[in-house]
């Protein structure tokens, strides 16, 4: 009997996401997740555990990896906040609060741009790399295959 193509649901409940600077290889970083969890969440774990920066920005998820301005699938805390514009695309952003990274990211070699800071434009590629099951010994979000030094939030003055 041939072997599914798509793994069974126990098996893609954690999302493994590859998140790179800027899309360069050489600084990037694993972050596995809940399959079920929040965007929201996700950002902190970029952020947070993954880059070690605070948590002190607006940002959002993306599908155009060229241009976050054109892209037709747009994931930002202002639609949780309210704050809302029209953009040239037409895309309403959908909330980062609500959505789950399941929605999103639903196939392996799904990428998004990662926006965090809109005033510095911190950009990260964000892939789908792996979907697995849930590792009882091991708490999520969980950060693996660490490559390159993180740069620092804040450029010195």
């Amino acid at each position: 009997m041939a072997k599914s193509k798509n793994p069974p649901e126990a098996e893609k409940e954690i999302a493994v996401l590859r998140v790179s600077i800027d899309g360069r290889r050489n600084v990037s970083r694993d972050v596995e997740v809940r399959a079920s969890s929040s965007l929201y969440a996700l950002a902190e774990a970029i952020v947070i555990d993954a880059f070690g920066w605070d948590f002190d920005h607006a940002f959002g998820f993306f599908n155009d990896l060229e241009c976050y301005h054109d892209s037709t699938g747009r994931y930002e805390l202002f639609a949780d906040i309210g704050e809302t514009d029209e953009y040239l695309s037409g895309a309403t952003p959908l909330s980062v609060k609500k959505t789950k990274v399941q929605d999103v990211f639903d196939d392996v070699g799904k990428k998004m741009l990662f926006l965090f800071d809109y005033g510095d434009e911190h950009l990260f590629v964000v892939e789908l790399v792996d979907q697995k099951a849930k590792q009882l010994k091991h708490g999520y979000p969980m950060i693996s295959n660490v490559k390159g030094k993180a740069p620092e939030q804040y450029e010195a003055a």
